[in-house]
């Protein structure tokens, strides 16, 4: 985990951000690349000529420069290797090209734009679209301990796997793996593997963890699994996202659109 991609959209948990993704590349001795998009869809409607847009060019030129100057005052405290990149386009399409050649996004768990919607609708295209795990960070996180104990949602789906193997940096500097086996009201999925199964491969990469079989609740399973992580003190949880194709649109499943709902702590999602 040696390249992290930090979106660098200037909003209230930027800093929190840059705070995370510098203490993932600090110890991992990696380097991170801050990513700033500036949206086409900032043209006036109904400027057919591009009068109005082009005049709001030099503003938004001034905006990136200012962002570049927070962000490097930010980075050159931190001793890690750096770099700021600022485009044109969405947050969704230049955070997804780039994140193709990273090993880790870190993107804010509100809207980028969109007065903190949420689930944020770039975060769960992303999530769905991007072979890259996504580190979710909630708006008034600080920092992120690399040694805290971890928490990983396990089912024994394919996006449990995927999730369980991209988080294997991470778990390995965890002080503590805990897997959280819940089974959910829907249909048993053909490939499912138990929950040892995810113990032994974390065994052969020399992490222990213990294995925790959620009892069967009324509680949704969001709730049994953001207690389970509170409980034992987790730093963060990680977990697969699950979506699915409907009308042409990229939707979430239930469990990961409610966690992303309201965001407690950092979420390591993988597709």
């Amino acid at each position: 985990m040696r390249s992290i991609l930090v979106s660098a959209f200037d909003d209230s948990g930027l800093d929190g951000r840059l705070q995370v993704g510098a203490d993932i590349t600090r110890a991992f001795d990696g380097h991170m690349t801050c990513l700033n998009a500036t949206p086409y869809e900032m043209a006036v409607p109904g400027d057919i000529y591009g009068a109005a847009f082009a005049a709001m060019i030099p503003v938004m030129r001034e905006a990136a420069q200012e962002l570049e100057k927070r962000v490097s005052e930010h980075c050159k405290k931190e001793d890690v290797a750096w770099n700021f990149v600022n485009q044109s386009g969405t947050a969704e399409d230049r955070l997804l090209a780039h994140s193709a050649l990273n090993d880790l996004l870190v993107i804010g768990a509100d809207e980028p734009r969109l007065d903190g919607k949420s689930p944020s609708p770039t975060v769960s295209a992303i999530t769905i679209k991007s072979r890259t795990p996504l580190l979710v960070i909630p708006n008034d996180q600080k920092s992120f301990p690399v040694d805290a104990p971890a928490v990983v949602a396990w089912n024994g789906s394919t996006e449990a796997c995927n999730a369980l193997r991209a988080a294997l940096p991470l778990l390995k500097r965890a002080s503590k793996v805990h897997l959280l086996c819940a089974k959910e009201k829907k249909q048993k999925r053909k490939f499912d593997l138990p929950p040892l199964d995810g113990a032994n491969y974390l065994s052969r990469h020399d992490v222990s963890c213990e294995i925790v079989e959620l009892p069967e609740s009324k509680e949704h399973l969001t709730k049994q699994l953001l207690d389970g992580a509170a409980l034992r003190e987790a730093g963060y949880l990680v977990m697969g996202a699950y979506g699915s194709s409907r009308l042409s649109e990229t939707i979430l499943g239930g469990v990961t659109r409610k966690m992303l709902s309201d965001v407690k702590l950092p979420l390591l999602l993988a597709h």
